[in-house]
C-alpha cells in the first residue's frame, strides 16, 4: 500500500488530517544537485576555490523555489571567512555561468536561485517546468 506524506513547505512538518495535526518531518531540507552540472562546474577552470565554496554555501542556503536564504555578500563573507571581494567576484562567476540567478533585492542586497539546471530543492516535483524556464548552464 503506498501512502501520501504532506509536508508542509515552510516548516518542514509532515501534515496529518489537515493543518491541525503535525509532527516533524523525519527528512531534513535537501537539494538534488545534478551529476552533469558538478562534473561542468569541477571541470570549469574558472569555478575555483572561492567560487566553489560560496557555491557550496549557497547550496546549502537553498529553499522552496531554489531561493537561497542568504541576503548579503558579508552574510557570506562572514560564514565562510572571506573578504567581501572574493565573494562578489565569486557571485559574479557564478552568475555569468548561469549556476545560480539573480533574483530581486531586499534592502541592499541581492536574492540568488540556484539554477533549476544545476539543481533543485526538494522532491522534484515541477521539475520540468523549472528547466524548461531556466538558462542553460555555460
Amino acid at each position: 500500500m503506498n501512502q501520501t506524506i504532506e509536508i508542509d513547505a515552510t516548516t518542514y512538518e509532515v501534515v496529518e488530517d489537515g493543518a491541525s495535526s503535525r509532527r516533524k518531518s523525519p527528512l531534513p531540507p535537501f537539494v538534488m544537485v545534478f551529476q552533469g552540472a558538478l562534473d561542468k562546474a569541477a571541470r570549469d577552470k574558472v569555478l575555483r576555490g572561492e567560487s566553489l565554496r560560496v557555491l557550496c554555501y549557497l547550496v546549502s542556503k537553498t529553499r522552496v523555489g531554489n531561493g537561497c536564504a542568504v541576503t548579503s555578500q558579508a552574510q557570506i563573507g562572514k560564514a565562510l571567512g572571506l573578504k567581501q571581494q572574493g565573494v562578489s567576484r565569486a557571485i559574479t562567476q557564478l552568475l555569468r555561468r548561469n549556476v545560480i540567478l539573480r533574483g530581486g533585492r531586499i534592502g541592499a542586497g541581492h536574492l540568488y536561485r540556484l539554477n533549476p539546471r544545476f539543481g533543485l530543492y526538494g522532491n522534484g516535483n515541477g521539475y520540468q517546468k523549472a528547466i524548461s524556464e531556466a538558462p542553460a548552464l555555460l
